[in-house]
């Protein structure tokens, strides 16, 4: 790419799993398959392929590596385990990401540059 050049917006094949905000009462029913759900704890979730519930903060590393500097929500962290979950083999494929919060929670994930590197919201 050239000095100057744009670059392209991100496209719908770019390779992050999209993400969806949903009503929680979506959730309470089946969701489609190859659909993950992340919601809080307590809060009813049909059958999906896989839940990920909104948790405390994972362990940090012993040193203070930069993974571990800066504060995370709580949706952050759990998209971040529902990511590392895939790619460990632990869950299948995921088409789609469901998450049962309020918009403004999920705008302030994508604050965070893993979470917009590997998600991408859908209106």
């Amino acid at each position: 790419m050239m000095i100057g050049e744009m670059r392209e917006p991100a496209r719908r094949d770019d390779g992050r799993i999209p993400l969806r905000v949903v009503a929680p009462e979506a959730v309470a029913e089946d969701v489609p398959a190859e659909t993950a759900v992340v919601a809080p704890a307590g809060l009813p979730v049909g059958a999906a392929a896989v839940v990920e519930r909104l948790g405390p903060a994972p362990r940090r590393h012993a040193i203070g590596c930069p993974c571990c500097s800066a504060p995370r929500g709580a949706l952050a962290n759990a998209l971040s385990r529902l990511f590392v979950r895939r790619a460990r083999g632990e869950v299948g494929f995921l088409r789609e990401v469901f998450v049962a919060l309020p918009g403004e929670e999920v705008e302030e994930a994508f604050g965070d540059v893993l979470v917009s590197a590997r998600f991408r919201i859908e209106r």
